[in-house]
Formats: structure tokens, C-alpha cells, sequence
């Protein structure tokens, strides 16, 4: 089930598990309490194969990637990943 395209900015912060999720961490402004916050938002790419960029990439790799908000019987809310674009900084 899909509901929305989103694109993140971040860096991935963890390795990748055995379902081929990731976790890429944003910097976001909590404007409520003036003070900035990390968030941790959990990626899975679109294709399961084991070579896959996201899969392939290292852990704190800057990247910016388009996907859509996304949900299954064993994740209530991820990023399904349709196309990445690695920075180099």
C-alpha cells in the first residue's frame, strides 16, 4: 500500500538488516522548542536484490532520495526508496 511521495535529505546511519531496511538520519527544527532534533526515518529500497545502491552504500553516506510513504504487516511506516542520488560533500 502507497500513499505519498516524499524525498529525503540525510545521512544512513545504521547498516543494513535482514529485511533490507535502512535508517537515514535528518536533521529537522522543532520549532516549538527552538532547538534542532534528529530523526531516524526507516528506508527500504523498491527492488530486493542484494546489490541495490541503498544496500551498497556505507553507513553515514549523505544521500538524497525520492520515494514514497509506504506500510506492510510487519512495518507500520517506511520510505519505499524509487531513486537515490549519493553526495559527496
Amino acid at each position: 500500500m502507497s500513499f505519498s511521495t516524499v524525498i529525503i535529505m540525510g545521512s544512513l546511519c545504521d547498516d543494513p538488516d535482514e529485511d533490507g531496511f535502512r535508517h537515514i538520519r535528518c536533521l529537522t527544527l522543532n520549532v516549538f522548542a527552538s532547538r534542532d532534533e534528529n530523526v531516524l526515518i526507516p528506508v527500504r529500497y523498491w527492488n530486493a536484490s542484494s546489490n541495490n545502491l541503498l544496500l551498497t552504500l556505507k553507513k553515514e553516506s549523505k544521500l538524497i532520495v525520492k520515494g514514497r510513504l509506504s506500510k506492510d504487516e510487519n512495518h507500520p511506516l517506511y520510505v519505499l526508496v524509487e531513486k537515490i542520488e549519493p553526495l559527496s560533500l
